[in-house]
């Protein structure tokens, strides 16, 4: 509930699929989590996006999630996620971890 699924195009990239936040569900006022923004951060720079996009997630402020049970599952999947892909390239195919 609150988002749409939508297809947006990312120069140099293509398409992609996007969940995005219905206009009634915006609240410009809250902040993301850091567990999600570092979620967005580690997507970005994994499929390679633009420096300008990079700077623009690092200026974004971000607070604690107060439900410490998802934080820290959260906190394992960007764990695990460190390392992958193993080689570093996303030129050639990968099994995710």
């Amino acid at each position: 509930a609150g988002y749409d699924e939508r297809e947006v195009w990312l120069a140099g990239h293509g398409a992609a699929w996007t969940y995005m936040a219905a206009p009634d569900a915006i609240d410009d006022a809250l902040p993301p989590f850091d567990w999600y923004l570092a979620l967005v951060r580690a997507g970005a720079r994994f499929h390679r996006f633009p420096a300008d996009c990079l700077a623009r997630l690092d200026r974004i402020q971000a607070v604690a999630d107060p439900d410490r049970a998802r934080a820290d599952t959260h906190a394992r999947l960007l764990d695990s996620m460190a390392t992958y892909p193993p080689d570093g390239c996303i030129s050639t195919p990968h099994t995710a971890p």
